[in-house]
């Protein structure tokens, strides 16, 4: 079952009965209603022109992030699992195997998922672009295209 995701309007985010609020801050102008495995999730955020990133991990665990957070999800207790306060917007992130990437504006982050631990920290040296995935590495692609190479396998 694939997530659902929905931008609603800060009246149903504050009226809304049946959901577990996520993320929630006074500044917040946007907000959202996530629907996976039978459970309804909610959150806001600041940034206007951004969407947040949420991914399935594992069978009972997603992955969140927008603005300045990354969360994980566990679905079946309806509670965050782990949370990290980035030191700039959050940018994308991606599961691969046991571990998670987490790229902020200028930082990927190597989250091992069994035991929920910052493993490395990469720092770049330019903006964030995107991952890419080789079958022998992991690279953080850059704006102006140099490379950071994260995992080789």
């Amino acid at each position: 079952m694939s997530i659902k995701f929905k931008k609603i309007n800060k009246a149903e985010f504050k009226t809304k009965k049946g959901s577990s609020v996520l993320l929630e801050k006074n500044s917040d102008d946007n907000f959202g209603e996530i629907q996976w495995n039978g459970r309804v999730f909610q959150l806001g955020w600041r940034g206007d022109f951004i969407l947040p990133v949420i991914k399935v991990i594992d069978s009972i665990n997603f992955g969140l992030g927008v603005d300045f957070d990354f969360i994980i999800v566990d679905c079946e207790k309806e509670e965050i699992r782990y949370k990290i306060e980035l030191d700039e917007y959050f940018i994308n992130f991606i599961v691969i195997e046991n571990e998670i990437y987490i790229a902020s504006e200028l930082k990927v982050i190597q989250l091992g998922i069994n035991n929920i631990k910052i493993l490395n920290e990469f720092y770049l040296p330019e903006i964030f672009d995107r991952f890419v995935v080789t079958k022998n590495s992991i690279i953080a692609s850059c704006i102006d295209n140099q490379i950071v190479t994260l995992n080789i396998f």
